[in-house]
């Protein structure tokens, strides 16, 4: 009888479990904001990966930390002319409040 392996994951953000996934093969693509996308102000978000052999009592796992990359919040884009003609009015741009 050949090995029936279980894989699965959890990600975990702000040290809750905000999403769990289960997957069949030995590579798989995960999206993180397929599976959860109401971010905070922390910036970290863990994989839990985990596979488990009902022949063997502990599961293997390991875990990867990821340091997210998250728009700056509360901004406000201002330019400095409403109007004007395309390619021969310069615009500038400023942003504040970040």
């Amino acid at each position: 009888m050949p090995d029936k392996l279980f894989y699965a994951a959890a990600l975990i953000y702000d040290y809750n479990v905000v999403a769990t996934v289960v997957f069949e093969f030995l590579q798989f693509r995960l999206k993180f904001w397929n599976h959860f996308n109401d971010y905070g102000d922390s910036d970290n978000l863990v994989l839990r990966a985990t596979v488990y052999n009902p022949r063997y009592y502990m599961p293997s796992s390991t875990t990867i930390k990821f340091k997210l990359n998250l728009p700056p919040k509360h901004c406000v884009l201002i330019f400095d002319k409403l109007i004007g003609q395309e390619l021969s009015t310069d615009f500038n741009a400023k942003v504040t409040g970040c």
